[in-house]
């Protein structure tokens, strides 16, 4: 009795805290997304976050253990884990956008769930420890192997459990719970360790941690590693989900590939043959390099594929050097901080520090660097001397090393013809001069490497409604439709270059919601469409849909969505509750015109699901790319049906196909990438 409580309490703390700890990392994340109008940057302050948390956490494990009785060590976690559920349930609630969200980020994770996470993610070093003191004939690392094994669970059911099956508040709701039975766990482990302090098996901070936290093997490898494994989780899924769709899938994916190879490279050495994947190391940083310098040419589910195949050969690298360099048990507290201090300065450094230096995709290039530099520092010098595998090895290594540093030198210095280029945490923005010197001289926007706009300069031809915006697209027609009406108001969910104003003129009042302020800089600067059309312009700084459901009523003639961040529509502003509010402000007989044209994503069904379920007339507007003016572009145009009560249950569209609104509805509380991707045409 007194060994199944010794061993099953402890395994399940650690499990349940682990799974607690990543299931709540994508569930925070969903509720913040829409408040940061979709950037794929608040994963990656989100993850910044999280590693914080466990800095904390693993620190104050660290110190508990090498300063504390067994005593001191379950009142102050008890009153720990007591201060705890003061937090819960975990709610929180927007701030006030400031000029840097990232820092707004982590203040409101910390004030909505800082000490939870904390307690969590310190269980896993305290238990072991713990486990290595009364057993001292025992290994401690099948219990972290067991917490990886409780957060990979939690990565893969979120996705696919949680997320398609329970709303928002159920799933913060349901987390309490959890969070409930965890600590129930928990006080069972902490009065066994009571119970063994007053039996006197340790009973002295000296005797019960002896060597504990000791950290005088510490390795600089150990952060080096650490570091750049997750600088490069964040930077490949900031590229990915900037190139597809802001979701949680797309976040989870690579987060449970880069937690897997944690697990194998942890399980023993023959998981990691080190030589084999070093070789491996070669394509997969080629790959890498190929998919990100023309990621938006590759089909989606190659992209997934292939980011998901490189992340995991380069990850098994890191980890498994990691891993060839652990510690004795005594020392794993050490270990654990040295982790997540490596994590924590690889998440400073995608998520705060390069938006800040860099005004390019730097930080795939520097992160590749140094994993290839420490691979070549990790071969021996004795070796290197004579001819061999080894030897051979360091020298495709030390010109794939050349390849990347040409790559990240030609990605500063970018391409002649560049104009203008910035970047923050809503990404990079640049412009191009085209044709300079000729007739067809003109201005191109990029947003993250996705076409956004483009003006022509010469004075005859610079107020040509061009790109997705021609004069026969979607929104084309609808204003040219209505350029009949006299005093219009017009709003726009997302700037641009501002081509759509050419549609309108003095008599029009145009309302603009841009999130981003170098795009309202550079449209206001570089491009000449909002001061030539003489509307009477105001541009509202911020997220559309949060400003729109704190504002009066708007009275729209024609509400227009073109929010893109690099060739991903942010999707909250396409849900059933977005239009909810986009209809409060419009006119009876208002339209609304919606740009989903997307390389890889095909919104034709959530669209028309959505004007199912709403009850309105929806409309598909598909036009075909000409040249350089005309992109061609898919629009979907909205407006109420007159006399029309209740929600319809099917819908045929154009070539007479019916479907079912249900799987493709798009809900704030749910969303499904499968039924977005473009798997095929239809």
């Amino acid at each position: 009795m007194v060994s199944w409580l010794s061993v099953v309490p402890p395994g399940a703390a650690v499990a349940g805290s682990a799974c607690l700890f990543f299931i709540v990392q994508p569930l925070l994340g969903k509720y913040l997304v829409p408040w940061y109008g979709g950037s794929a940057g608040v994963w990656s302050a989100c993850m910044l976050f999280f590693q914080l948390a466990l800095i904390a956490g693993y620190l104050y494990a660290h110190l508990l253990l090498k300063f504390a009785s067994g005593r001191q060590q379950v009142l102050l976690h008890g009153a720990m884990l007591l201060a705890a559920f003061m937090q819960l349930p975990l709610t929180p609630a927007p701030l006030e956008l400031e000029a840097y969200p990232a820092w707004d980020i982590l203040v409101l994770l910390t004030v909505t769930a800082g000490l939870p996470l904390v307690v969590l993610s310190a269980t896993a070093p305290l238990i072991q420890g713990w486990f290595a003191v009364s057993h001292r004939d025992r290994s401690p690392y099948p219990l972290y192997a067991l917490s990886n094994a409780g957060s990979l669970l939690a990565l893969v059911a979120y996705p696919f459990v949680i997320e398609p099956w329970l709303p928002r508040s159920v799933q913060v709701t349901a987390w309490s719970l959890g969070f409930q039975v965890f600590a129930a766990i928990l006080l069972v482990c902490l009065y066994l360790r009571w119970l063994a302090s007053r039996q006197g098996e340790v009973n002295v901070p000296a005797a019960e941690t002896a060597g504990m936290g000791d950290v005088s093997g510490f390795r600089w490898d150990w952060l080096v590693w650490s570091a750049c494994s997750v600088a490069l989780l964040l930077t490949l899924t900031e590229r990915m989900t900037t190139s597809l769709v802001v979701v949680p899938m797309l976040w989870v994916l690579p987060f449970v590939v880069y937690l897997l190879t944690y697990i194998l490279a942890f399980a023993g050495d023959r998981w990691y043959p080190g030589m084999i994947y070093r070789w491996l190391l070669l394509p997969a940083v080629l790959l890498l390099i190929l998919m990100v310098e023309g990621v938006e040419w590759v089909d989606a589910r190659i992209q997934i594929l292939g980011f998901l195949s490189a992340l995991f050969v380069i990850c098994m690298v890191c980890h498994g050097e990691l891993a060839s360099a652990r510690p004795p048990a005594v020392n794993l507290s050490a270990l654990y901080l040295a982790i997540a201090v490596g994590g924590a300065l690889g998440g400073f450094f995608v998520s705060l520090a390069a938006p800040l230096l860099f005004d390019c995709h730097l930080e795939f290039h520097i992160t590749m660097l140094l994993i290839l530099l420490a691979c070549l520092s990790a071969f021996p010098v004795s070796s290197l001397r004579q001819l061999s595998v080894q030897t051979v090895h360091a020298g495709f290594l030390a010109g794939l090393l050349c390849v990347v540093s040409v790559t990240g030198y030609l990605e500063i210095r970018g391409a002649d013809n560049l104009v203008e280029r910035s970047r923050n945490f809503y990404g990079l923005i640049e412009v191009y001069l085209l044709d300079q010197g000729e007739d067809d001289e003109r201005l191109l926007l990029l947003n993250d490497g996705t076409e956004h706009g483009v003006q022509y300069t010469s004075a005859s031809k610079r107020q040509l409604a061009t790109g997705y915006y021609a004069a026969d697209s979607g929104a084309g027609r609808l204003l040219d439709a209505a350029d009949g009406r006299s005093g219009r108001k017009i709003g726009l969910v997302g700037l641009g270059t501002g081509t759509l104003m050419t549609f309108t003129g003095p008599q029009d009042t145009v309302r603009i919601y841009e999130i981003n302020p170098e795009v309202i800089r550079i449209a206001e600067s570089r491009f000449t469409f909002i001061r030539d059309s003489g509307a009477q312009v105001e541009i509202v700084a911020g997220d559309a849909r949060q400003m729109l459901e704190v504002e009066p009523d708007q009275a729209f003639d024609v509400l227009v969505l073109d929010a893109f961040t690099g060739d991903s529509i942010p999707l909250h502003l396409l849900t059933v509750e977005a239009f909810d509010i986009y209809l409060r402000h419009l006119k009876p007989d208002g339209q609304i015109a919606v740009l989903t044209d997307t390389w890889h994503m095909n919104f034709s069904r959530a669209m028309m699901a959505l004007g199912m379920h709403l009850n309105l007339k929806t409309v598909e507007v598909t036009t075909q790319a000409r040249d350089d003016e005309n992109w061609g572009a898919e629009w979907f145009l909205f407006s109420r049906l007159a006399g029309s009560s209740g929600n319809y249950t099917s819908v045929t569209r154009r070539n007479g196909e019916v479907i079912d609104p249900g799987p493709y509805l798009l809900t704030d509380d749910y969303t499904s990438i499968w039924n977005l991707v473009s798997w095929d045409e239809y």
